[in-house]
């Protein structure tokens, strides 16, 4: 993983010059988006506003667009995840075994076994079904050209040493998340039990499916492919981060989301710069990885496991340095401001206004408490 341009003997291949916002380093007048995407105020600048403005503006209603979207793909997934269960739940209740309907308890305890009896598979049925909707930012070109573009060959070594920084990245993971529930105690809340509820169903045949096999496939067509191509019109790293910051909240709950951020870091970094193929494999081989430790070998190995690992990925970290420089200079965004357009938007609050309450809601319901 060199840089653009020079000979390194370190394991890897030079990185092609990022994409730069709006496709080359048009300004003014002449600013317009990539060929194949679709006609916009870059184009022609009708709006009478300065280009100052109208990047914000634009930046944020491609912000919103992405946000609707994803609300979108919850409503659809949520539906397709939830109605079967909650139809067979009913007619179980109120035909085989009615009595659960006065006891409140009986019924929360039948509800999450039919939740975990049917949701690894409906949340693969709800997916499918939700990535029809970022047809909208990439039309056919999403499961076509996105799929299929390469820039640098991808080399054994360099994939290794993506993989091993992306394991250390978990005891980044475990270290933020253990600092956090220490926090949330001393308010006599805690999320811990939230994130193993919603991981419980990956200990199943066709959780185990989802989490290390179609999940991540169709995770990286949304993310990788729809939304972080989408928003390299904007420049590299602003795509690259920006479609984290949506794959950290898209995971909704606390610890997973802060996690997803990190790995989606990662990801969108071997998407841009390889090809999203390898930004599949490598997220295959981290939940494989990840959950397979997990099972085996319990939650306190695979933490010490991490924490050996952790050094030498800050070692191909420091290796790789010159590599990551490049990719921060040449991938910065062409117009100013740009981040904090986008952090400033109301897209972006809303989604993080949204995030917190609900995980508010789960730390001081009766039922993600504070445990003993």
């Amino acid at each position: 993983m060199d840089e653009p341009g020079r000979n390194s003997t370190h394991t890897g291949v030079n990185i092609p010059a990022p994409h730069t916002a709006y496709g080359g380093a048009r300004t003014g007048a002449n600013m317009s988006a990539p060929r194949g995407m679709r006609a916009d105020a870059y184009a022609y600048n009708r709006t009478g506003l300065d280009p100052g403005q109208l990047h914000k503006r634009t930046v944020r209603q491609e912000n919103m667009l992405i946000f609707i979207l994803l609300i979108g793909f919850y409503s659809i997934s949520g539906a397709v995840s939830a109605i079967p269960s909650f139809v067979a739940l009913f007619h179980e209740i109120t035909i085989d075994t009615p009595y659960i309907i006065v006891d409140p308890d009986a019924l929360t305890v039948r509800i999450r076994e039919m939740s975990l009896k049917w949701v690894g598979l409906l949340s693969i049925v709800g997916m499918a079904a939700s990535i029809p909707l970022f047809f909208v930012l990439r039309q056919k070109r999403l499961l076509t050209t996105d799929l299929t573009e390469k820039r640098s060959p991808m080399k054994a070594g360099a994939f290794v040493q993506i993989f091993v920084i992306a394991m250390g990245a978990q005891f980044v993971f475990i270290a933020i998340s253990a600092a956090i529930e220490a926090l949330l105690n001393l308010l006599d809340l805690s999320a811990f039990p939230t994130y193993m509820e919603s991981t419980s169903v990956l200990h199943t045949p066709v959780g185990l499916l989802y989490a290390t096999l179609l999940g991540p496939i169709m995770e990286e067509i949304i993310f990788r492919g729809a939304i972080m191509k989408h928003l390299e019109r904007f420049g590299a790293n602003y795509a690259i981060v920006m479609s984290s910051v949506f794959f950290g909240l898209y995971h909704i709950f606390l610890y997973q989301s802060a996690f997803a951020f990190l790995v989606g870091v990662l990801l969108g970094y071997t998407a841009h710069r390889y090809a999203i193929r390898w930004s599949m494999l490598l997220h295959i081989l981290i939940n494989s990885v990840a959950l397979g430790l997990d099972i085996l070998a319990g939650e306190s190995v695979t933490g010490w496991i991490m924490f050996a690992i952790f050094p030498v990925s800050v070692f191909l970290l420091w290796k790789n340095r010159d590599a990551f420089k490049a990719q921060l200079r040449f991938g910065k965004p062409a117009m100013p401001k740009t981040f904090r357009h986008a952090f400033s938007g109301i897209s972006v609050i809303t989604m993080f206004g949204l995030f917190l309450l609900m995980n508010v809601f789960l730390m001081t319901s009766g039922m993600y408490g504070l445990q003993g």
